[in-house]
């Protein structure tokens, strides 16, 4: 059996909504773990887990954690293993939230945020698309936007690992009724990010910002 050392950079990531005046909401999600519940039917044990997403618009309300405005009940395959997603973010032009697990379920929701005071629900979230989108790696990191070309709703990426210890990114276009998978360049090394922007997929790594295109394939590969 082979020695080997693992190591991990890790640190505090706050997810909030950067949407931008009049329309921005000052949402921020915090992921809720797994409430398990469990029932007896004679002998077998019945055992389900609800993992949630805790969010409060800053604009209209102020409740500080662990409470919160809106409590999002996710709505995962009972097919996928982890229970809880991985990462949790924002379209940084409209009111959308995208949440990832590791295996590539995704569920992609438009959050109807209400941006005045009134009374009742401060947000009506609807549920766009949900699924095992993305496939091949273990996944880490997801972003969206609605910047897509075409009719497409928003654009989803992805960003994991494969086995051989290469990272690998994914893009998919979202649509009402398809779904359509673009073209990216081959990463040839870890340690990859996403770079949040309004336009372009962009990855940085080492300090330093690649705006990904389709073509050519090798674009982000050559400055690895």
């Amino acid at each position: 059996m082979s020695a080997k050392v693992i190591s991990y950079w890790c640190r505090w990531e706050t997810c909030a909504a950067t949407g931008r005046v009049p329309n921005d909401t000052g949402t921020v999600a915090v992921v809720d773990g797994c409430e398990a519940t469990s029932s007896f039917v004679w002998i077998p044990l019945v055992t389900s887990t609800i993992a949630s997403i805790l969010l409060t618009p800053f604009r209209v309300q102020n409740i500080p954690p662990p409470l919160s405005s809106y409590q999002l009940t996710l709505r995962h395959s009972p097919s996928v293993p982890l229970r809880t997603p991985c990462y949790v973010t924002f379209s940084p032009t409209e009111d959308m939230l995208a949440a990832l697990w590791e295996t590539g379920y995704v569920e992609l929701w438009d959050l109807h945020t209400r941006l005045e005071f009134c009374r009742g629900p401060v947000m009506t979230p609807e549920l766009i698309r949900n699924g095992p989108l993305f496939q091949g790696a273990i996944f880490r990191e997801i972003a969206v936007s609605t910047n897509a070309f075409g009719d497409a709703i928003a654009r989803i990426v992805v960003l994991g690992s494969e086995s051989n210890r290469r990272d690998v990114l994914q893009v998919l276009d979202i649509k009402r009724e398809t779904i359509s998978a673009l073209e990216v360049p081959s990463l040839e090394s870890l340690g990859w990010r996403l770079a949040l922007t309004r336009g372009a997929v962009s990855l940085y790594r080492n300090g330093k910002v690649f705006e990904c295109t389709r073509v050519p394939v090798s674009c982000c590969a050559s400055n690895s």
